[in-house]
């Protein structure tokens, strides 16, 4: 399916889990979600160049969606590939953007691609 294709809205983040045991060989970001009316399930990111997140904590409530979306025309794959020219194809990569809804965060993960994994 694709990203922009999933309901985000009101959907709630559960956590965020950042893998860098095989640094440059399994660089991954795995979310968990709890899709609104549906269940929670894992939204793995595979091959991340780069995570910018900009988050806020002590609000005492869940941290849902707003809306969520991917393109392949953000500033921070423009930024990428003017700081790493020539290292790897940056036109692989995508920029996954997950703007929060309760404390007005965003999420940007550039990467390859993603996968969810629905068995909890």
């Amino acid at each position: 399916m694709n990203f922009d294709d999933y309901y985000w809205h009101d959907s709630t983040l559960k956590s965020i889990n950042i893998d860098r045991s095989n640094p440059g060989h399994n660089d991954s970001i795995v979310l968990e979600i709890e899709w609104y009316g549906t269940g929670i399930s894992k939204l793995i990111f595979q091959d991340v160049y780069k995570a910018k997140f900009d988050l806020n904590f002590g609000i005492i409530a869940q941290e849902s969606i707003l809306d969520a979306y991917s393109t392949k025309e953000d500033e921070e794959l423009y930024l990428l590939a003017t700081k790493w020219t020539g290292v790897f194809p940056v036109h692989e990569l995508t920029c996954y953007v997950i703007n929060t809804n309760s404390t007005v965060g965003q999420l940007k993960i550039c990467a390859k691609g993603f996968t969810i994994d629905d068995k909890n």
